[in-house]
């Protein structure tokens, strides 16, 4: 049993808080309904201890408002499609595609710690477990690089690091990211080549702001719940 009044769910580009204790909806045409979004991860904690919950299936989590607060996965969500136009216009569709017929497999796994989820490292493992790393095997060639390289290691970091690609309309290496946490969360980039410069760019890659950099290392503070854009030169 978790003595907490709040949920934190993975959300686009964020780590979302929410309140459990339903609102008074006595006055509300409908009743509340208390699933709610989330992409991979769902987690409560009291500061003490916690559990979290990480999903490869649907998006949909609710934490039932009593004393246990016990945290429901959604694992088969089947529904009528009703629509209503007006009180004389109502009918129902026969889809029976949204009634999921047929063998259904699921995939979850239950995720105890320490702490929050940030500091117990459950949002990097739901990540890992979500999208794990590929191995490919190729013939041997000729070349002078070492056994071990990094082009970019991001190690020592506090943030999420979402996206390492090339620029759309540039040469320039983007690293785009969030911050999770809710004070500063600090970025470190370290290059295998040297970096000419370095900017800031929004989601569209442009509006540049140059930064402060190294030769071959970035390292600076990322405010809170904010996403980043990096561009390096190369």
């Amino acid at each position: 049993e978790l003595k907490t009044d709040d949920v934190l769910a993975e959300t686009h580009f964020d780590l979302t808080r929410r309140t459990i204790p339903h609102p008074d909806c006595r006055d509300w045409y409908e009743d509340y309904q208390g699933t709610a979004f989330m992409q991979s991860l769902v987690s409560l904690d009291d500061g003490v201890e916690g559990l979290s919950l990480m999903s490869e299936g649907l998006l949909e989590y609710e934490v039932f408002d009593e004393p246990q607060r016990s945290l429901a996965l959604t694992l088969l969500r089947a529904m009528w499609i009703k629509l209503e136009v007006s009180e004389e216009k109502k009918q129902i569709l026969p889809d029976l595609g949204m009634q999921c017929p047929g063998v259904q497999r699921v995939a979850y796994a239950v995720y105890p710690h320490e702490g929050d989820c940030l500091k117990a490292k459950a949002l990097e493992a739901s990540q890992r477990r979500r999208t794990p790393l590929t191995v490919v095997q190729t013939g041997r060639s000729q070349g002078k690089l070492p056994l071990e390289e990094a082009l970019i290691d991001t190690a020592g970091s506090d943030v999420v690091i979402t996206c390492i690609k090339k620029a759309e309309n540039s040469d320039r290496i983007i690293v785009r990211g969030y911050n999770p946490h809710e004070e500063e969360g600090r970025l470190r980039v370290k290059t295998g080549f040297a970096l000419h410069d370095v900017v800031m760019l929004n989601l569209h890659e442009r509006d540049e702001q140059p930064l402060e950099h190294g030769d071959f290392e970035i390292d600076m503070m990322i405010p809170a719940k904010r996403i980043f854009t990096i561009g390096m030169g190369h």
